[in-house]
């Protein structure tokens, strides 16, 4: 479902801002220093000799730019902890009410690149990446119930069984992308395409450490969950830029990727009890090869400008990155220079 969202919205801003191009308009001249569309592949679009509007000849070269994501995931399920509470009924216990407790991530910082070259026949290649790398805890304490209640607490398959015990938990999230793509440029001054494809190598990584402490016992116990995941697989992508006038344009990216990987999943356990001298160690894992599939979406505002015979830009979008086990949905902040 979460594909299917992202191709439609792709398919619409695709028809908006092609829609003057197929709507016939006439083309017109660049203003001095005119338009030029750059973040993905920072050519400038600017005519080569006599050719005029001769969109196959392109101003070529480096380019680069860096920037950030600052982006809100979002989990189909993040369960930190469970509370089940309830009553005893002729020495038979009946669960009234149960609520589970997600870990709450905030907003965080992404850092995102990308360099390459653009040849003047407007083919070109560019390497491109960004990572996420983010932490949640929580915690959670057992008090005393009256006499013909119970409480249940339990977390990462720990159990919170005396009155005091307490129950912490830290959860981390990483994820990157690592594209490296060959590209071609279609179009003219009032509006250009771009598309790309080529190899992505992706990861993400959780982690997932819990700590219970029960005073009455005096026993510690450890668990960590951890699940890695990285693999390899075709990209897709396309730019569409629409200039305004004065150095502003509209533009909008979407990317698809396919990636065939292997996924490591492991749970250890250890438990501790000092009055006793008793301790335990539990190691459990599994393994599995699979695909993903992750769609991302840009869709924004720019500013050109060209100075001492380099080209420069800023841009503004908002982003939705969707991955198979988290979504993001955000804001997009990047400058660069083609020389």
């Amino acid at each position: 479902m979460r594909i299917k969202l992202t191709l439609a919205l792709g398919a619409l801003s695709l028809g908006w801002l092609a829609g003057p191009v197929m709507a016939g308009d006439p083309p017109h001249a660049p203003a001095a220093g005119g338009y030029a569309a750059a973040p993905a592949y920072a050519m400038p679009s600017a005519p080569c000799g006599d050719a005029g509007h001769d969109c196959g000849c392109q101003q070529g070269g480096a380019f680069g730019d860096v920037g950030f994501y600052w982006l809100w995931p979002t989990f189909g399920s993040r369960p930190a902890y469970t509370v089940n509470t309830g009553a005893f009924n002729n020495e038979r216990a009946t669960t009234n009410a149960s609520a589970t407790q997600d870990f709450n991530y905030d907003s965080d910082i992404a850092p995102r690149f990308t360099v390459g070259y653009a040849c003047t026949d407007s083919l070109g290649v560019r390497f491109r990446g960004w990572w996420y790398d983010d932490s949640a805890t929580a915690s959670v304490r057992r008090g005393d119930v009256a006499g013909g209640t119970f409480l249940n607490i339990s977390g990462a398959g720990l159990f919170l069984a005396d009155p005091g015990s307490s129950l912490s938990l830290h959860d981390n999230v990483n994820v990157s992308a690592w594209d490296l793509e060959g590209f071609k440029t279609f179009g003219c001054d009032w509006a250009r395409v771009l598309f790309a494809g080529g190899v992505r190598y992706g990861t993400l990584k959780s982690r997932l450490d819990a700590t219970s402490l029960d005073p009455l016992t005096t026993s510690v116990s450890n668990v960590r969950n951890s699940r890695d995941f990285e693999g390899f697989g075709p990209t897709a992508a396309y730019d569409v830029r629409a200039p305004l006038g004065g150095g502003l344009g509209l533009f909008h990216t979407l990317r698809l990727a396919f990636l065939y990987g292997h996924q490591e999943d492991f749970t250890n356990s250890f438990t501790f009890t000092p009055i006793t001298g008793n301790s335990a160690f539990t190691h459990t894992s599994s393994e599995r090869d699979g695909v993903r599939v992750e769609g991302e979406i840009e869709v924004g505002a720019e500013y050109n400008t060209d100075w001492n015979g380099s080209h420069f830009f800023v841009q503004g979008s908002f982003v939705g990155l969707v991955y198979t086990e988290v979504s993001f949905v955000g804001i997009s902040v990047r400058a660069g220079i083609t020389w």
